[in-house]
C-alpha cells in the first residue's frame, strides 16, 4: 500500500481551481533545453487526426529510447484544451483503460478528475503502490479519451497543454522531465462528398431534351472518383450521362429526353454518385405534357381579418385540359394556424365551368386541408379549355404577425376524360403575405348574468389585438340603468388581455331584464358587445338574539330569545342553526321551532348538570334564506354555585358592605330550616328560623363583640351542616 506521505501527494494534486486556457505567448515553463538530460515527456494521439463527429485518445509520454526516465514510481500533472464546446472529455469511460503501459502493476493506481470541464482541463495522478519498484524507461502513463462532435469545423487549430507536472521516485526524490508543453492539432471533417443536381425541377415536352449538371463537392480532404448512375428506367424517358466518373469540383452533364412514346406524367429521376462505402443520392422532378392546375389570388398582400378570395385555375393558352368530366384535389394549407378555412357556403363555381359541373363533395380533413370533388352534370359534354373553377373564400385570424407567408398547395389530384381515361395534371402552388391590420375585438366569457339588487356579480371579457397593437384601450357601459355601475380591473389594456368586470345593483333597482352595452374604446377603434343583467328582488333581514350574553350556575338552566327584523323580509321562512353547543359536556339544548318567519320568535332552552364544565362559552345563532346568511355571537358563561353560608366571615358595621350572613342551602327550597348560633363556649346566642340571615347580634339584639360563632343548621328532621363563622368589625 501506498505510505501515508505518498497518499498525501497524491491527494493534494487532485486539488485543482478553474483555470483559462493560456495562449502561447503567455505560457512560461521553468527553462530547459532540448539538449537537456532529462527524459522528454510529450502528447500523441491515437488516431493522428481529429476528425469532426469520431472519437480519440490523447496519449502522455515519458521518456524516449534516447532518454528514457529512471525509477518513475509516480507521476501528476494537468492537461489543458481548446475549443472545450466542440471537444468533450469522456469522463465516464473504464479507469483500466487510461492507464497507459509504463506505470502498469497489478497495484496501479489511476486517479482521474474534471475540475473544470467547461474550461477544459483535466488532472491526472498516476502512482504505482508499494511494494512495487519505480520503472525505467519510455512508454505510456495516461491516455486521455475524447470526442469531437460533428459542428467542429474543418481545418479547426485544437491545442493540448501540459502543465504542473511532478515527477517522483519510490523515495519521494523528484524526477526531471523535459516537457514539451503544447502540442497544436488540426482538426478536419470526415472524408465525404456532396452531390447537387442543378436544375431540379423541369417541364419537358414530348420529343424535347433538356440538360442536367451534376457536381460533386469534396468534404473533409475527400479526392476520389465518384461513380455516377440514374434510376428508375423509365419508358419514353433517355437519360444519358458524361462522363460516368468525375472527380470532387467537376461536373458531368446529363441530358434527358423525351419521346412520343412517354405517358404524360410528373416523374422522379434519382442521380446517385458511389465512391468506396460513400453514397449519396440527388431527385429531379420532370414534368411531361401536363396540364397545369393552379391556385391564383387577386392581389399578393392582404390584412389579417380581411377576407380574400383563393381560385382554383386549370390549363393555360398553350396547355389547355380537353373532355374534363371528373377532378379531385385537395388544397393544403400551410401556416394554418391563423388562417380561417372556408365553409360549405364559402365555395362557389365559376362560369362557365358552373353551367357544366357540381361542386360533388367538400370535405375539411383533419389537418385543416380541404378535399373537393366536382362532376359534370348528366348530358353535358367534357369541358375543354382552361381559366378559373373554384373560388374559396378565406380569412386571416386579428393574431396573424405582420409578415406572415401563406403557401396553398394542390395535392391529391385526379382528373377524367368521357371515356374514362386519366388527365395528366401538373399541380402548383401560391403564396401570399399578410399584414397587420391596427384594431381590435371585444370578447365577452358570457353575454348574460344574475343579480340580487344591492349586491354585485363578476363577469369577464378579452380584447384580442393584432400583435403589434398597442393604444390604450378602456371598457364602458352604454345604455344601461343608472342604478347600475361597473367596474373593470385593469382599467384599461394596452394591446390584447383579460379585463374582469364587477356589475353593481342598486338595492332599489325593479327585478327584470335589463339589456345594455359593454363597449371598448380606443383612440383610433372601438368594438361593442350586447350584455343582459337579470336581477332578482331585493331581500334582506337582521338576525336578534336576547340576551347576547347570560350566566348561570352548574345544575341551572336558561334561555335565549331569536327574533328576526326586516324592511324588506324574504318570502321563505329563515332557517335557524347552533353551532358550538354541541361539543359542551353535560350541557343540553332545544331549539323550537328550526324556521322563523317575521315576527315569530323561536327559543333557545340550555340546560345544565352538576357536572358541567365551569367557564366562558361562544356559540353561534345561524339564520339562512336563499344566498342570504346572517350569525350572531353569544356568549353564556357557567359559574359554580356559590357557599350555602356567605360572607364568611361577615362585617356588621353598617358600611352596607357584608353586613350580613345569608344562610342559603338547597333543601330550603323545599322545607323550612333553622339555624342556631353559639359562642365558642358552646352557650346559644341566637337562633334564626325566617328569614336565615344573621346581623350579628343576638336573640336581645345586642351587638355581638368580634371573635368566631358557631353554627347549627338543620331541618325537621335533619341537621344539615355545622361551621364556624368569623365576626369582625
Amino acid at each position: 500500500m501506498l505510505s501515508f506521505f505518498i497518499k498525501a501527494r497524491i491527494i493534494k494534486c487532485l486539488v485543482f481551481g478553474l483555470i483559462s486556457f493560456m495562449s502561447l505567448a503567455n505560457f512560461h515553463l521553468s527553462a530547459q533545453t532540448a539538449d537537456s538530460l532529462a527524459a522528454p515527456m510529450w502528447i500523441s494521439l491515437s488516431p493522428e487526426k481529429i476528425v469532426a463527429g469520431s472519437p480519440f485518445w490523447v496519449e502522455v509520454h515519458v521518456g524516449s529510447t534516447e532518454k528514457p526516465v529512471t525509477e518513475l514510481f509516480g507521476i501528476s500533472f494537468k492537461f489543458r484544451f481548446s475549443h472545450t464546446d466542440l471537444i468533450i472529455f469522456n469522463e465516464k469511460t473504464d479507469i483500466d483503460s487510461m492507464r497507459g503501459d509504463l506505470l502498469v502493476h497489478p497495484d496501479t493506481t489511476l486517479f482521474l478528475s474534471v475540475p473544470a470541464q467547461s474550461q477544459g482541463v483535466v488532472s491526472i495522478a498516476h502512482s504505482r503502490k508499494y511494494p512495487a519498484e519505480g520503472v525505467s524507461g519510455a512508454g505510456i502513463v495516461a491516455r486521455l479519451p475524447f470526442t469531437a462532435t460533428t459542428l467542429l469545423a474543418d481545418s479547426t487549430l485544437v491545442l493540448f497543454e501540459l502543465y504542473d507536472v511532478k515527477a517522483e521516485t519510490k523515495d519521494a526524490e523528484s524526477i526531471e522531465l523535459f516537457i514539451s508543453p503544447v502540442t497544436e492539432v488540426i482538426a478536419v471533417q470526415p472524408e465525404n462528398f456532396v452531390l447537387k443536381v442543378t436544375p431540379d425541377a423541369v417541364e419537358l415536352n414530348k420529343e424535347q431534351t433538356v440538360e442536367f449538371i451534376l457536381t460533386a463537392t469534396s468534404v473533409g480532404g475527400f479526392y476520389n472518383p465518384v461513380k455516377l448512375n440514374y434510376s428508375p428506367f423509365i419508358a419514353g424517358l433517355n437519360v444519358n450521362i458524361q462522363p460516368i466518373e468525375i472527380l470532387p469540383g467537376d461536373t458531368a452533364i446529363v441530358t434527358v429526353s423525351a419521346s412520343e412514346q412517354i405517358s404524360p406524367a410528373q416523374y422522379e429521376v434519382n442521380f446517385t454518385g458511389s465512391s468506396g462505402n460513400l453514397s449519396h443520392t440527388v431527385t429531379s422532378h420532370i414534368s411531361v405534357a401536363m396540364v397545369p392546375i393552379t391556385v391564383r389570388t387577386d392581389s399578393s398582400d392582404y390584412y389579417s381579418t380581411e377576407p380574400f378570395a383563393v381560385n382554383i385555375a386549370i390549363g393555360e393558352a398553350s396547355k389547355i385540359v380537353e373532355d374534363l368530366v371528373y377532378l379531385e384535389f385537395t388544397l393544403n394549407t400551410l401556416n394554418n394556424d391563423f388562417v380561417i378555412q372556408p365553409q360549405l357556403n364559402d365555395v362557389s363555381l365559376l362560369p362557365p365551368f358552373s353551367d357544366m359541373f357540381l361542386l360533388d363533395k367538400f370535405e375539411r380533413l383533419e389537418n385543416g386541408a380541404l378535399k373537393i370533388q366536382l362532376q359534370n352534370k348528366n348530358n353535358t359534354a367534357g369541358f375543354g379549355g382552361s381559366g378559373d373553377m373554384v373560388r374559396l373564400l378565406f380569412n386571416t385570424r386579428l393574431a396573424t404577425p405582420e409578415g406572415t407567408r401563406i403557401t396553398f398547395q394542390l395535392q391529391e389530384l385526379a382528373a377524367k376524360d368521357s371515356q374514362g381515361n386519366k388527365i395528366w395534371l401538373l399541380p402548383g402552388s401560391h403564396e401570399i403575405g399578410i399584414k397587420e391590420k391596427n384594431q381590435f375585438y371585444l370578447e365577452l366569457a358570457a353575454d348574460s348574468a344574475t343579480v340580487t339588487a344591492g349586491k354585485t356579480v363578476h363577469a369577464n371579457a378579452r380584447i384580442l389585438t393584432n400583435p403589434a397593437y398597442s393604444n390604450s384601450i378602456q371598457l364602458t357601459l352604454r345604455n344601461h340603468p343608472s342604478l347600475v355601475t361597473a367596474q373593470f380591473t385593469p382599467a384599461s389594456l394596452s394591446g390584447q388581455g383579460e379585463i374582469g368586470i364587477v356589475f353593481a345593483a342598486d338595492s332599489a333597482l325593479k327585478y327584470g331584464d335589463y339589456d345594455f352595452d359593454i363597449v371598448a374604446t380606443a383612440t383610433d377603434f372601438q368594438d361593442s358587445k350586447p350584455f343582459r343583467l337579470n336581477v332578482q328582488a331585493y331581500h334582506d333581514f337582521s338576525l336578534l338574539v336576547s340576551p347576547i350574553y347570560a350566566e348561570i350556575h352548574r345544575g341551572d338552566s336558561t334561555r335565549f330569545y331569536i327574533s328576526i327584523s326586516a324592511d324588506n323580509a324574504p318570502e321563505e321562512s329563515v332557517h335557524l342553526q347552533i353551532n358550538g353547543l354541541a361539543g359542551i359536556t353535560d350541557l343540553e339544548y332545544s331549539l323550537n321551532p328550526q324556521q322563523l318567519n317575521l315576527g315569530e320568535e323561536a327559543v333557545l332552552n340550555i340546560r345544565t348538570a352538576t357536572g358541567v364544565r365551569v367557564g366562558e362559552f361562544s356559540f353561534q345563532v345561524l339564520a339562512q334564506v336563499y344566498n342570504i346568511q346572517r350569525m350572531a355571537e353569544v356568549k353564556l358563561k357557567i359559574l359554580q354555585p356559590p357557599p350555602p353560608v356567605m360572607p364568611n366571615p361577615f362585617t356588621p358595621n353598617g358600611d352596607g358592605f357584608n353586613d350580613q350572613v345569608l344562610f342559603d342551602f338547597p333543601e330550603f327550597k323545599t322545607q323550612a330550616g333553622t339555624v342556631f348560633i353559639f359562642d365558642i363556649a358552646g352557650r346559644q346566642i341566637a337562633k334564626l328560623a325566617n328569614p336565615l340571615i344573621w346581623y350579628g347580634r343576638d336573640d336581645d339584639g345586642n351587638e355581638l363583640k368580634p371573635g368566631a360563632y358557631l353554627y347549627v343548621v338543620k331541618t325537621k328532621d335533619k341537621t344539615l351542616a355545622t361551621g364556624v363563622i368569623g365576626l369582625a368589625k
